[in-house]
């Protein structure tokens, strides 16, 4: 019921008749009283809009939402974790060689047939 108060609160047109449903296959939501782990929409669901009206009545041309709700679009709403500035190394090490890394080169690699395979 909570989902459906929320919507009410936020359509443009909010007396018009309304419908959410997942797909594929269509499942409508007709259940209001349905929190979203019993209408199965645990762990993760995508929940479709639509107005409960024939596509003649021009109820589906326009926007849904209210103008301060669309507003919010591209917001990002999580805030990034900040990251932790790099020190730079302290002034008591000295500036030696840079420790040698070790590259496999491709010829140094050996091709190995697994036992199954016959050519």
């Amino acid at each position: 019921q909570k989902v459906f108060d929320l919507l009410s609160k936020v359509l443009t047109r909010p007396e018009l008749p309304y419908y959410l449903y997942t797909t594929p296959p269509k499942k409508q939501i007709k259940d209001a009283s349905q929190n979203f782990f019993a209408a199965g929409f645990v762990p993760g669901a995508v929940v479709y809009f639509s107005y409960d009206l024939p596509k003649e009545d021009g109820a589906h041309s326009g926007a849904f939402l209210q103008e301060d709700v669309m507003s919010l679009e591209g917001l990002d709403l999580v805030p990034e974790p900040t990251k932790e500035p790099i020190q730079p190394p302290s002034a008591g090490v000295t500036a030696g060689r840079p420790p040698v890394v070790q590259e496999r080169k491709a010829a140094e690699k050996k091709v190995i047939k697994p036992k199954w395979l016959k050519m």
